[in-house]
Formats: C-alpha cells, sequence, structure tokens
C-alpha cells in the first residue's frame, strides 16, 4: 500500500555488515515482496507471483507441507547442478527453519527452500513446504540474497503501517534495546534481569542461574562497557529478533562480535528475552562500531 512499510521489518542493516535488503511473503496475497533500507524506512523494490505449501496454516510437524510462519534467514545457495532441476528450478536458496523460536514450540521438519519451477509447470501446484517462485525469477534474486544475513518473514497476512506509526515501533524498540544495554553497564542487576523471561535459556543457564552469572561478574569487574552499533530488528506476531554487532570491555577482558537476542511478549504486551547468542567476529570489523547507528551510540573501539 502507498505509504505504508510492512510492520516486522523495524530495521533493516545498511549492508556494511547485515543485509539492507528483506523478504516478505504475505500468504494471503501469495505475493513475494523485496525491501531496501532507506534513511526514510523500508522501500519496496520488487513484488514477484509466488507458491507455497499446499496445506495452509503454519507449519508444525515433518511431513504436514505447511510453510512455516515467522522470522528467517537465508543461509545457502544451491546452484543448478546441485538439483534436480524438474523439481527445484534452477537454484534454490536455503532458510533457517526451524529458528530458536520453532525449537522452543516443538516444531519438527526441516529443508524449507525458496526454489524455483520449470516453465512448463503450474507454479501454483503447492509445495511440500518451501516457498517457490518462477525460474526466471529466481537467479536475479541472488543480488539482494547474503548468506546468514538476508531475512525473510512469512506471514500469513502482511501488516501494513505508515510511516508515523513505523518511527513510533522503531523508536520504542531501540530504545528498549539501549535500556538493556545501559542497566548492563550500570551493573543494576535487578533492572537488567527484569528485560528476561521466567522461560529464558542461553548456555546451558536458565533464568536464575543466568543472574547468578551476570551478579558473579559484577563484583569481578570494576567497570563493564557495552557497545552496541547497527541493530537490525524484526518481529512476527509478538516475537522479536535484534541482531546486532557488539563490543564488549571491562578491567578484566575484552571482544567483540555479533550478538542476538531473541524475545516474546508477555502477558502485559511487553517483549521480554527468552535466548540470547553471540559469536565472535574478526578484528577488522571493529571499526564498524566507530558509525553512528541513529541512537546516539558513541565507539568503544579504541578500547579493543
Amino acid at each position: 500500500p502507498k505509504g505504508r512499510v510492512p510492520a516486522g521489518l523495524v530495521q533493516m542493516g545498511e549492508g556494511e555488515y547485515f543485509s539492507k535488503y528483506a523478504f516478505l511473503l504475505d500468504k494471503s496475497t501469495r505475493t513475494l515482496t523485496i525491501w531496501q533500507n532507506t534513511k526514510n524506512g523500508p522501500k519496496l523494490v520488487e513484488a514477484h507471483p509466488a507458491d507455497m505449501g499446499r496445506r495452509s496454516g503454519d507449519k508444525k510437524v515433518l511431513g504436514d507441507k505447511k510453510t512455516p510462519e515467522g522470522i528467517y534467514f537465508f543461509r545457502t545457495i544451491h546452484e543448478a547442478e546441485m538439483l534436480n532441476y524438474d523439481e527445484y528450478g534452477s537454484r534454490a536458496y536455503t532458510m533457517d527453519y526451524p529458528n530458536l523460536f520453532d525449537v522452543r514450540a516443538r516444531k519438527t521438519g526441516s529443508g524449507i527452500w525458496l526454489h524455483a519451477v520449470p516453465d512448463k509447470k503450474s507454479l501454483y501446484r503447492g509445495s511440500r513446504g518451501c516457498i517457490v517462485v518462477r525460474d526466471d525469477v529466481i537467479t536475479p534474486l541472488g543480488k539482494y540474497i547474503e548468506p546468514s544475513k538476508t531475512p525473510i518473514l512469512v506471514e500469513k497476512q502482511a501488516k501494513y503501517i505508515s510511516m508515523k506509526e513505523y518511527k513510533q515501533k522503531k523508536r520504542e524498540l531501540l530504545d528498549w534495546l539501549y535500556a538493556w544495554k545501559r542497566s548492563w553497564e550500570a551493573k543494576k542487576l535487578d533492572d537488567y534481569m527484569s528485560f528476561y523471561s521466567d522461560e529464558f535459556k542461553s548456555l546451558k543457564m536458565n533464568k536464575q542461574q543466568w543472574r547468578a552469572y551476570k551478579q558473579n561478574l559484577n563484583t569481578v569487574y570494576d567497570f563493564i562497557r557495552v557497545d552496541v552499533a547497527k541493530p537490525a530488528v524484526f518481529t512476527h506476531n509478538g516475537r522479536l529478533i535484534i541482531r546486532f554487532l557488539q563490543g564488549y570491555a571491562s578491567n578484566v577482558n575484552s571482544d567483540f562480535g555479533e550478538k542476538v537476542l531473541y524475545a516474546e511478549k508477555n502477558d502485559e504486551g511487553q517483549f521480554e528475552i527468552v535466548a540470547e547468542k553471540w559469536s565472535e567476529l574478526p578484528q577488522n570489523l571493529i571499526a564498524l562500531l566507530g558509525k553512528e547507528d541513529g541512537a546516539g551510540q558513541s565507539s568503544a573501539a579504541k578500547q579493543f
């Protein structure tokens, strides 16, 4: 819709680390759209007719022939020589189903792809759960896809919001992220733990163990500095994924990597973190921490 943007694409990457493109499948219109990050918000780049699982609804179990709904990321690219052309066309992009939320919900199955269908076959034959486009579309889509970084949101019916609503939602979620960050730096343990769900699990720790772990670190460290940059923010049906570059420094150690926060809305409608992941990144990317991320965060790169 003119002047409106997808509600789930809260903040996309700038292309320096995270992809500046995002895909959206609207099952209700059988349409795959590609969106580009701009300073004014998501901008529609392309739209294509698409097929999906031959049975309606969100995927739950192996073999149900349904296309999963949620926030996913492309993983790998399969070229023609790796594929049965009659089934998958000339290229396929794999997706990270089941994601963390799916695993928590005990969903099963795998092998969900975005692939093509040969011209001689109907686009609307129904897949076993994959997303399907015409073969002349699939290869050009590659210029928008960075494996492990480009998201695809799959929705029963896409929700679009005004630019005013979009900017407010973006501001609220970035404020939430930086409030979490400040409570961590300030070693305000109660405030920090208020961001976490009672169902939280990470690094083989539950919420109580996580609290004890953080409390111990607070006593060991004289100071904690956390730098957040380039957050990519996506929502779907009360679930939230935020990926960002994180610089961490204390009087004892320092590190640099990518942090991913997974959150769900509680009964009061507030997001709570149910899991988080961190992975180390090459030191040559630290310079990205020195660039403004839209929330006035200063760089800690010089400490690394």
